[in-house]
């Protein structure tokens, strides 16, 4: 049963008592629905919620660098550059360390910084979280609280009802796995990075 609170009361929530949760949650820009990066179970149950192609891999967000860096290879020479837009709507897909995150069988790692107060204690709270846009694949994310709860009730276990300034549109995604940079999804940010 779906569970709806502020972001204060969820922090209060022991990670324990969290594994296995499918998390709800607003960010800078669409609502995210996500699960600690490494519980298998809830990672699992977000394909299903979703109805999400296994073939197609979730992003991950983190609090600040520190947290992405055990997770990556960092083979772009302008990493540096592009980390400077985080905070913010750009998603950067690297090639992910051997031995790290087995849910996740795919070579590359997409990882995201939000600008979001909220999305930030949550993730400060849980660390690393696989999250997808709250939606079913393939559909336009559902961007307010009563649509999420009426679609998603029944298998969402935290939906946090905090209001967020969020821009209704999904992040730029460059891929910088390979060493060069390849856009992915053009997003708000792209016409603003230079490097």
């Amino acid at each position: 049963m779906m569970i709806k609170m502020k972001v204060d009361e969820f922090i209060k929530i022991s990670k324990t008592d969290l594994i296995g949760k499918v998390i709800v949650f607003p960010t800078d820009t669409v609502y995210g629905v996500g699960a600690m990066a490494d519980d298998d179970i809830a990672v699992q149950r977000i394909y299903e919620l979703k109805n999400r192609n296994k073939d197609k891999p979730l992003a991950f967000l983190a609090a600040n660098n520190q947290d992405i860096l055990p997770y990556v290879n960092i083979t772009y020479p302008k990493t540096n550059r592009l980390m400077e837009y985080w905070p913010g709507a750009l998603t950067l897909v690297f090639q992910k360390k051997e031995g790290v995150l087995n849910n996740h069988k795919f070579s590359t790692i997409g990882f995201r910084i939000p600008n979001s107060s909220v999305a930030f204690k949550v993730l400060n709270h849980l660390g690393v979280m696989a999250v997808t846009s709250m939606n079913l694949s393939g559909e336009e994310p559902l961007n307010d609280i009563s649509t999420i709860e009426e679609n998603f009730k029944e298998v969402i276990d935290y939906l946090i009802v905090d209001s967020e300034n969020s821009s209704q549109i999904s992040s730029t995604v460059l891929d910088i796995s390979t060493g060069t940079m390849k856009i992915l999804r053009q997003g708000d940010l792209l016409s603003k990075i230079n490097v």
